[in-house]
């Protein structure tokens, strides 16, 4: 869709923005961990209610050489700092999306993996981030990108 748009993006935001309001509507993007496309503009990005930060995908099954995790705690921290210090988005309006799922990089079977059919093949694996070549968030990752979200958005 945003192709589609292409120059008129920003105007469209704004359009939208103003009927949602006026029906009482909150209106929110979901966006990359670490860049914008060139056409939208910083006052498109202030036009949201809340941005909803994918900070996931670092890397995936398209770089099949460079497995591990897809969604490490640094990009989430790198994310945080891309979208409130060089964007000028205020915390109050980042919303951290996380992964569940996971990633197998094993070249025989390289496939995305959803969390449950993770954690079904072995409950144990909830407490880690990684069995073998397959890698996701597990409890652990979660409860850290979490207590990072509450102290860099509150």
């Amino acid at each position: 869709m945003l192709n589609s748009l292409g120059d008129n993006y920003n105007l469209f935001v704004h359009e939208l923005r103003k009927h949602l309001h006026a029906k009482g509507k909150a209106i929110t993007g979901a966006v990359y961990p670490v860049s914008v496309r060139p056409n939208i503009s910083k006052a498109a990005l202030q036009a949201f209610d809340f941005l909803n930060i994918m900070i996931y995908n670092a890397t995936g099954l398209w770089n099949i050489n460079d497995p591990g995790p897809h969604a490490p705690y640094e990009f989430a921290e790198r994310s945080i700092d891309f979208w409130e210090y060089t964007q000028g988005i205020s915390r109050d309006k980042l919303v951290f999306g996380f992964p569940f799922y996971g990633y197998n990089f094993d070249p025989a079977i390289a496939t995305a993996v959803i969390y449950r059919s993770i954690v079904e093949e072995n409950t144990i694996h909830a407490y880690s981030g990684n069995v073998d070549l397959l890698y996701y968030d597990g409890i652990p990752d979660v409860v850290e990108k979490t207590q990072l979200a509450l102290a860099r958005t509150n």
